[in-house]
């Protein structure tokens, strides 16, 4: 099997960091500062010591630890009876054994291999900490792997308090996502009233609380490809079979921009889609991967693609302009191109080779359309009139549900901003729908909601809107929660599902760093579409994803159109219903 290739490898800061050292009472430690997302638990992996070890030395840690304060990482004393530096030619091969570094391999993952710390490599082998070669020899203690993984422990903690700053357009929903941490959770620990939370405003973030103790440790279950007997596939995604193919991620890794804002989506996005694949390898997948830098200017951009012109298949880019370019290269060249994070319609027409693997915003609010048409206690259904940048999303919704033609008795209403009011009765329930993603826009129809709510009576107000209300602090929690925001995304990421605690232990164990949402899509686009398109095998469940592509148009791209609905209650965001 052929290791990936990766034209720009400069995702090595993902494993191993500069270290500081400081000598405390004779003893050598490395001194690690605490940065947002670190655990205790993470801490102890990245240098590969114990959580004892980590708490004998910071005793203060046990009670929680906090972004810029020091932990210090004990250096194992070296007992050896060999001083000198050691070579292949002058160490005891009766005692140690070697390791020839390959492509991709840092330290810390040889380290891992062998079941050793990176100071038990580092005193074997001076100068290494400075960093591995591809064809260095390094030294392996004799008695690696030998030692057992699960070393006694009985402790319990709890984890880092991350101190976070609310941004603008910031809510609980989107911490609680951000961070892997139950709504209820910050609103408890902060005593939050209302569910509301304000730009500015410091919020402490309690991260999950870990029972360690003395199991067996056993490798992270990867998630299996399922061999689909009668698969019906368009001609569009017939590949040719071959014994190797060619894969070129396009990310924006702005190396001509250090300040490119996509760079740390790129990153995210990338250490979900090398897992995946590292994943499909283990079954079989016969490919080299290419990374290529996809932001900045479009004409560099293309000149890069034209050394892929023999690839199989294409995931990326991110933006509309980088897009339209590698849409048209891959129309040209007969390539298959993924387009994996933005429902972005315009380059699917008259474009087969494409597929949009986000569910655009039209599709979107067709879902929440046909939502609406299966429920029993709508009562009248108000359609409220937004600006000409939203008549697209108006005139999907109106279009999806007059077709249905499913709501007989019900009365469905269009109306304007300034009179929709007037068509509230007493003791009627009224489902509004608003499709607007004006910040300013969104405020005053909502003020006017509540402003009329007693004309309802008895009935209720249920209210309809985009997946950009979730962002808008602005907007009063209250009114979302009182009207049960109703919206319709794309996936459905909830870290709590198996799926994903089976990809965040795994991303931990790989990189150190916690699972996010961008890094879950990498790994779905990736997992699913080339072991759907060059496996000939369909996977199981993924993590957030459940793909469903549909052709736009007669020799046009495709589009995902899997729509989840949510609405808010008790202030928090209930998944409802699957839509296909």
């Amino acid at each position: 099997m052929k290791n990936i290739l990766l034209v720009l490898f400069l995702f090595a800061g993902l494993y191993v960091a500069a270290q500081n050292y400081e000598t405390i009472n004779g003893r050598k430690f490395i001194v690690h500062q605490v940065v947002a997302g670190n655990t205790l638990y993470s801490i102890a992996k990245q240098y590969n010591v114990t959580l004892s070890d980590v708490l004998n030395n910071n005793p203060e840690a046990e009670n929680g630890i906090k972004v810029g304060q020091n932990i210090y990482i004990p250096v194992k004393e070296e007992v050896t009876t060999k001083t000198t530096a050691a070579s292949p030619e002058d160490a005891d091969v009766k005692l140690n054994r070697f390791h020839t570094v390959q492509k991709q391999e840092t330290l810390y993952s040889i380290a891992q291999k062998y079941d050793l710390t990176m100071n038990d490599l580092i005193k074997l082998n001076p100068g290494i900490e400075n960093g591995v070669k591809v064809g260095q020899q390094i030294i392996i203690p004799d008695a690696a792997n030998k030692s057992s993984k699960s070393n006694s422990a009985n402790i319990v903690f709890y984890d880092t308090i991350i101190t976070h700053v609310v941004l603008q357009h910031e809510t609980l929903y989107s911490l609680s996502k951000r961070y892997m941490v139950p709504q209820k959770d910050i609103v408890a620990y902060n005593g939050i009233k209302n569910n509301s939370i304000k730009p500015g405003e410091k919020i402490s973030i309690p991260l999950k609380k870990e029972e360690i103790k003395k199991v067996e440790v056993r490798e992270v279950p990867e998630i299996q490809p399922v061999i689909v007997k009668e698969k019906v596939k368009t001609s569009e995604f017939v590949f040719r079979k071959k014994d190797s193919y060619k894969i070129v991620l396009a990310l924006p890794l702005g190396l001509s921009n250090p300040k490119e804002m996509f760079g740390t989506i790129a990153t995210e996005f990338y250490m979900g889609a090398e897992y995946a694949l590292d994943s499909l390898q283990k079954n079989g997948l016969n490919a080299d991967v290419f990374v290529i830098d996809c932001s900045g200017d479009t004409t560099a951009f293309f000149n890069r693609l034209t050394a892929h012109k023999d690839a199989d298949l294409m995931i990326g880019p991110f933006i509309g302009a980088s897009v339209d370019v590698a849409a048209k290269f891959c129309r040209n060249n007969d390539i298959k191109l993924i387009n994996p994070l933005i429902g972005y319609t315009k380059p699917l027409q008259h474009n087969p080779s494409l597929v949009n693997a986000m569910t655009s915003d039209i599709t979107l609010m067709e879902g929440l359309a046909t939502y609406v048409s299966k429920k029993s206690d709508t009562g009248k259904i108000i359609l409220v009139k937004s600006g000409a940048a939203d008549q697209t999303l108006y005139n999907a919704f109106r279009n999806k549900l007059q077709s249905l033609n499913t709501m007989s008795g019900t009365k469905f209403i269009e109306a304007e901003l300034a009179d929709f009011t007037q068509y509230l009765a007493k003791g009627v329930n009224a489902t509004i729908i608003y499709p607007c993603k004006d910040k300013n826009s969104v405020i005053k129809f909502m003020n006017i909601v509540h402003q009329n709510n007693s004309k309802t009576g008895s009935g209720k107000i249920e209210v309809y809107g985009t997946k950009e209300w979730t962002s808008m602090e602005e907007v009063k929690n209250y009114y979302k929660n009182t009207y049960s925001l109703h919206f319709s995304m794309a996936n459905d990421f909830e870290y709590s599902k198996p799926e994903t605690e089976t990809l965040l232990k795994g991303i931990r164990k790989k990189y150190n760093t916690d699972l996010t949402k961008i890094t879950a899509q990498g790994f779905d686009v990736v997992y699913y579409f080339v072991s759907s398109f060059l496996m000939d095998k369909t996977p199981g469940k993924l993590v957030m994803n459940d793909f469903n592509l549909k052709q736009v148009s007669q020799n046009s791209g495709f589009e995902n159109t899997s729509t989840y609905i949510y609405k808010q209650e008790n202030f928090d965001y209930i998944l409802l219903e699957k839509i296909k």
